[in-house]
């Protein structure tokens, strides 16, 4: 037997009597290595759920009738009032909604939806009318 193992057994045996450690080597032999090594690691911690953000924005600008390029330039125009300038892309709303998150922030997109919102309703209705 090695240092380090005849170490880690005296730790042991201070804190147990000798009973205990009977039951624990009986308990050694009879588990596997997976088992035993699996009973000591430390919990794993739950990821946080990511939200599908992007989703639930483009969920709230599909009242505006349109291409989701269009719905994407829209946006990117509310936040370049507030941030200046932006050089992304319009192409698809969720990528574009991704990028801008990164960039800026859910909570400033959000903003920006609502102002966007705001601004095409205070126009007039967004519901196409039919003749």
């Amino acid at each position: 037997m090695d240092a380090g193992s005849r170490k880690a057994l005296k730790g042991l045996a201070r804190t147990r009597s000798r009973a205990e450690m009977k039951a624990l080597f009986k308990t050694i032999r009879a588990e596997t290595d997976a088992t035993l090594l699996a009973a000591i690691a430390p919990p794993k911690k739950a990821r946080p759920r990511r939200t599908d953000f992007a989703g639930d924005i483009a969920a709230r600008l599909a009242v505006i009738h349109g291409p989701a390029s269009d719905k994407a330039d829209a946006l990117i125009g509310v936040l370049e009032e507030t941030h200046g300038p932006i050089d992304i892309a319009a192409g698809g709303l969720a990528p574009v909604i991704r990028k801008l998150a990164k960039r800026f922030g859910e909570r400033d997109v959000m903003a920006a939806t609502d102002a966007l919102l705001k601004r095409l309703e205070s126009m007039g209705s967004m519901r196409e009318k039919v003749k």
